[in-house]
């Protein structure tokens, strides 16, 4: 894959970088860089909503990466599995 905006000596070197690493090394930096993603829309969450709780961010983020009906299903799904087998709906 080629990205327009990356010179081709490090595009090669990226791939060659890449080519050399084994999967469990690949898995390891996809989830570093995925924590890092998260971390970096939680940061721009908190700067947006300054007196945010964290519950709210935590909504806000989730609706960022899932959309709002998702997310609004996933938590509510969530929030009925912590509250237990008795709780009502």
């Amino acid at each position: 894959m080629f990205a327009r905006d990356t010179h081709p000596d490090a595009q090669r070197i990226r791939d060659q970088v890449l080519r050399r690493m084994s999967g469990p090394e690949k898995l390891a930096a996809v989830d570093e860089l995925t924590s890092f993603v998260r971390s970096l829309a939680l940061a721009g969450l908190r700067h947006r909503m300054p007196g945010a709780s964290a519950a709210e961010i935590e909504r806000a983020h989730f609706e960022l990466v899932l959309g709002a009906e998702l997310a609004r299903c996933v938590l509510a799904h969530r929030d009925s599995l912590r509250a237990g087998p008795d709780a009502t709906s």
